[in-house]
């Protein structure tokens, strides 16, 4: 894990590297022509992530339903895995940058 003070240090580095490409359309088109697009971008992942998704649901809500089980315990809860692998090629383009978005 990282220190405070290096948490703190990447946040700056980040804030700065994302500062420089503010509204430079020219620049974030180079980027995204070359560079991989954010980790919500599903082609950029290993497909087995997406394939493994409703189960890993499944596997958390087991570990944590005694924590709250009125919340783990209804439907649109519990079938939370199924609708995300259904809606995540939908949730990967809303998520995934362009380089004139604002």
């Amino acid at each position: 894990p990282l220190t405070q003070k290096q948490a703190s240090k990447c946040l700056s580095a980040l804030a700065k590297l994302h500062a420089c490409a503010w509204q430079e359309e020219d620049m974030l088109q180079i980027a995204e022509d070359r560079l991989s697009k954010t980790v919500y971008h599903l082609p950029m992942r290993n497909p087995q992530e997406l394939i493994g998704m409703e189960q890993s649901w499944n596997d958390f809500m087991n570990e944590f339903a005694a924590l709250a089980p009125d919340t783990f315990s209804k439907p649109n809860i519990k079938s939370l895995g199924k609708r995300m692998v259904r809606m995540a090629h939908h949730i990967s383009e809303e998520l995934s940058p362009q380089p004139n978005d604002d």
